[in-house]
């Protein structure tokens, strides 16, 4: 009989322990990062071109060809892989703000219907890139774009023009990369 109670009160404290753990975990994952007090923002500008999220009022043309790098990504936030990115991806803003825009655009905001069509997107999270000068990355210009990062060209036939995009998750590694390929003048 007491082995019973026993194996009661064991089953009793996983099930209490595993509940614990998947509330902390679930608490832990959507959460936001917390900002370190001692955080300095003195680098950061205040230029609204350098804001995260693009806004209603948000065209490409306020960003692209204004002397910075441009990744764009698009997301959603019932997206797993976008949510995963947004920490990694707000992040990376902070660090390069002033030196490269970075920008995401929610593919449901209704006031961003015009710009997700335009840059063919079809899958998220969706990244398009631009060069400092406005132009897009080509494969002869930026052969390791294509090669190591998975960057893709494809014709656009709502724009009639080439579009170079992403789709997929990238970690911060990856991002890095990207951007130091696009402030790198072209090779040819």
């Amino acid at each position: 009989m007491g082995r019973k109670i026993m194996i009661k009160k064991i089953v009793a404290l996983l099930i209490v322990f595993t509940s614990i753990t998947t509330v902390w975990a679930i608490k832990n994952s959507t959460s936001e990062p917390k900002e370190p007090a001692s955080s300095s923002k003195s680098s950061e500008t205040n230029d609204p071109m350098f804001e995260l999220v693009a806004t209603g009022d948000f065209k490409l043309e306020d960003v692209v060809g204004k002397g910075y790098p441009v990744i764009i990504n698009f997301s959603a936030t019932w997206c797993g892989p976008c949510q995963r990115m947004k920490p990694m991806y707000k992040e990376a803003n902070k660090a390069y703000n002033g030196k490269a825009i970075l920008k995401t655009i929610d593919v449901d905001d209704k006031s961003m219907k015009e710009i997700v069509a335009e840059a063919g997107v079809t899958g998220i999270p969706h990244q398009i890139f631009f060069y400092p000068d406005g132009t897009t990355p080509t494969l002869e210009k930026s052969p390791k774009l294509f090669n190591e990062f998975g960057v893709n060209e494809k014709f656009n036939k709502r724009t009639f023009s080439t579009q170079v995009s992403r789709t997929g998750a990238m970690d911060r590694e990856t991002l890095d990369g990207i951007i130091k390929e696009l402030t790198t003048p072209p090779t040819k």
